[in-house]
């Protein structure tokens, strides 16, 4: 059984583009959650809430989600092969993506849109960093469909190859975010689909998947929000199954249950509340 790394990102703050509310609650939720994993290597999170970011030897990073700051993290984390053959990656993206002369891109916080390809990571030169890493096993998620308005075209065109996505909308949907809790829907759809995972102990890529189409579907009927479902891109060389999730023992649920309790008050406050 391998070991779980994580390299989230969250980004509220853009210079040139619309601010996003919950991007940096969205991915501390995401890491807080991974590092009690039984199973855990590391979690590197950067963020507009992050001073830094350590990396293995103590080197410290800024941790602003910056593209100077983020191209500085990979190039040095990724520079030699620290992961084993079932290791587990998991990155995931919280903020805005672009389309860009027939590329993909992730925007950094200051990242200009007619500018793309010098101050923007493109997805398909992050899937090449990030298997330098040592593992096949690769799991991108991405939530970065925020703007209606691009200039370049609405969300992502091209899927990334040789790796697992699993994007926060589908094609012609946006990402949304829930005021009331404060988080967008697809990562708080994330952490309940792997909360109720843990419970039955289903530990595989293909089960987390669908609980998370369901608890999707549940939130946006719930809090009145348009469609937003998630899609997912398996490359042939991969198996789902063969990707296993993080488990829990007692002692890490007693430490993740006030996030677990906060998120349950906030939902029976709704449920009280005359809509």
């Amino acid at each position: 059984m391998g070991k779980h790394w994580v390299i989230a990102i969250g980004i509220n703050q853009y210079q040139w583009l619309p601010q996003l509310p919950y991007a940096a609650n969205d991915t501390n939720a995401f890491s807080s959650w991974f590092r009690n994993s039984l199973s855990i290597g590391r979690v590197y999170h950067l963020a507009d809430i992050c001073s830094e970011v350590i990396v293995d030897g103590g080197a410290a990073l800024p941790g602003q989600p910056t593209y100077a700051n983020i191209k500085q993290f990979l190039q040095l984390r990724f520079s030699t092969p620290f992961l084993e053959p079932d290791d587990v990656l998991w990155f995931l993206f919280s903020g805005h993506g672009l389309q860009f002369v027939d590329r993909d891109y992730l925007m950094c916080a200051d990242s200009e849109p007619m500018q793309a390809e010098q101050t923007a990571i493109a997805i398909n030169d992050l899937v090449s960093c990030l298997k330098r890493g040592g593992t096949e096993k690769i799991v991108l998620l991405l939530d970065a469909c925020h703007s209606q308005v691009q200039p370049f075209g609405q969300g992502f065109g091209t899927d990334p190859e040789d790796v697992i996505a699993i994007f926060g909308s589908h094609f012609g949907q946006m990402s949304q975010q829930i005021d009331q809790i404060q988080q967008g829907v697809f990562t708080y759809a994330l952490l309940e689909s792997l909360r109720s995972l843990n419970s039955t102990r289903t530990d595989h890529l293909e089960e987390l998947y669908s609980a998370l189409c369901n608890q999707m579907t549940y939130l946006c009927e719930k809090y009145a929000l348009t469609p937003q479902t998630p899609r997912l891109r398996v490359p042939s060389s991969l198996v789902p199954a063969s990707i296993s999730t993080p488990q829990f023992d007692d002692r890490s649920i007693e430490i993740l249950a006030p996030l677990l309790a906060k998120q349950r008050m906030e939902e029976l406050t709704l449920k009280s509340m005359p809509w």
